[in-house]
């Protein structure tokens, strides 16, 4: 078995310490509880994105205009997703994380793992947050299969160079589709300011 690295040793030791429950601190984070219990049992190691969210709950929270963001899209009832740069989810709106909705049931077409079409697109994603300048937005089609039925999932977002770095603070829609309507590849465009 692998053991856990400094940062899942210290986010354990600073949740065992101010009592927090694995599943407050998996929201505070934006993961689930058990990938808490992973990093911590050292079964698993947080992504980039993710390592700079546990240093932020650790030794500073999030400069204000991030908080600011954070707390909107958290508390929107609208289909909201919060983006870091590394196009990894901060936060997931109450309309979107509902459960029994479409992110529950469709949540994976946006992790490159189980869905290497997203992985084209987030790569790309991620080269445009890397460097933002010029562009207020992104426009996102993935399309992918659920059984027989035939889906789009549409990002839109609108990218908040401020605070810590840069955010994407993204609409999201799934729509199923006709084949005369159906894409084939993933496709992001960009929108110059």
């Amino acid at each position: 078995m692998r053991q856990p690295n400094d940062i899942c040793s210290a986010l354990k030791a600073y949740r065992v310490q101010r009592r927090i429950k694995q599943d407050k601190m998996a929201e505070m984070l934006g993961v689930t509880q058990s990938q808490i219990s992973r990093w911590e049992r050292g079964l698993d190691t947080p992504r980039p994105g993710n390592v700079e969210r546990i240093k932020q709950v650790l030794w500073g929270g999030y400069p204000a205009p991030d908080q600011s963001l954070l707390h909107f899209v958290k508390k929107s009832t609208a289909p909201l997703l919060l983006l870091d740069e590394q196009a990894d989810i901060v936060a997931i709106s109450q309309g979107l994380g509902a459960p029994g909705g479409d992110f529950e049931r469709f949540g994976w077409v946006l992790r490159s793992d189980p869905n290497s079409r997203f992985g084209q697109i987030a790569d790309r994603l991620r080269a445009v947050l890397a460097n933002p300048h010029g562009v207020i937005a992104a426009d996102i089609r993935v399309p992918f299969e659920d059984g027989d039925n035939r889906h789009v999932l549409h990002l839109y977002g609108t990218i908040y160079a401020g605070g810590s770095g840069v955010m994407c603070i993204t609409e999201v829609a799934i729509r199923g589709t006709q084949d005369k309507e159906h894409i084939a590849e993933p496709v992001i465009r960009t929108i110059p300011a």
